[in-house]
């Protein structure tokens, strides 16, 4: 008895949407937008007229440190306004839209300022990867006069082959810290955010201030929610280029002559 075959099915092809069905959905999505997250930017009009489905999955997405999170409002749009500014990324729109959030939560420019001491520490990453590698290196090749190095944390490295700089880095760190501007769990969250934003995601460095946060009472559920927040930092392709997308395609349907704007 032979098997029966298989018929083949017919592609299925998406409902139509007529034009005011559209706009009545961009309508909700933009509504949905607001509620969620209390405010609009002129950023996500062309991710809107593009792809409504597409903005409102990522409502859902980016709201729920909003919805389950411990930070206050300001303190989470603070976090956002460390993932744009961060050496990394260097994002000035969502640096300003956050910032403006952030001063309509009561944020002070002492704490805007804190926020970005704090994310120009990343730059010493590089010593924390690097040096304990020039350590090993050194280590392998008897005859120079670099010092012995112990096994152990980047510190260590630090210690023997560049001190003045570690005592140097260690006073540039406590400078935002003694001010007690920023809460110091708080602090703490925006160096973790700081190095595990996907535009940076030092591990070493991520590793040592979940270390640090976790050793200064910081709540892990807290850290989780920084990361919720942080984790956002790639719907920038979108803000940045779901525009240029409309103008490309706009120009040659107009037949403008590419380049022209």
């Amino acid at each position: 008895m032979t098997a029966p075959v298989n018929e083949p099915t017919a592609p299925t092809t998406a409902p139509t949407t007529g034009p005011e069905e559209t706009e009545a959905e961009k309508v909700r999505v933009r509504a949905k937008f607001e509620d969620a997250r209390g405010f609009w930017d002129p950023l996500w009009d062309p991710v809107l007229d593009a792809d409504p489905n597409l903005l409102d999955a990522y409502i859902d997405l980016s709201s729920v440190p909003w919805q389950d999170g411990t930070l206050s409002p300001k303190e989470r749009e603070l976090v956002y306004v460390a993932m744009n500014a961060s050496t990394t990324h260097l994002y000035e729109t969502g640096v300003r839209v956050h910032l403006r959030n952030a001063i309509g939560h009561g944020a002070t420019p002492a704490e805007a300022m804190a926020v970005l001491a704090v994310v120009s520490e990343v730059g010493g990453h590089t010593m924390m990867s690097v040096l304990p590698l020039l350590a090993g290196e050194l280590a392998a090749r008897p005859g120079n006069d670099a010092p012995a190095v112990a096994p152990g944390p980047w510190p260590a490295a630090a210690e023997a082959l560049a001190p003045r700089y570690l005592a140097a880095a260690r006073r540039y760190s406590e400078v935002t810290r003694e001010r007690g501007v920023l809460r110091e769990p708080f602090r703490l969250l925006l160096a973790v955010a700081a190095a595990a934003s996907a535009t940076h995601l030092h591990l070493p460095a991520v590793q040592h201030h979940i270390r640090a946060a976790l050793d200064g009472g910081v709540d892990w559920h807290e850290i989780v929610e920084v990361l919720e927040v942080v984790a956002m930092v790639g719907v920038h392709t979108l803000t940045e280029y779901a525009r240029v997308v409309a103008e490309e395609f706009a120009d040659r349907a107009e037949g403008t002559e590419p380049g022209a704007r």
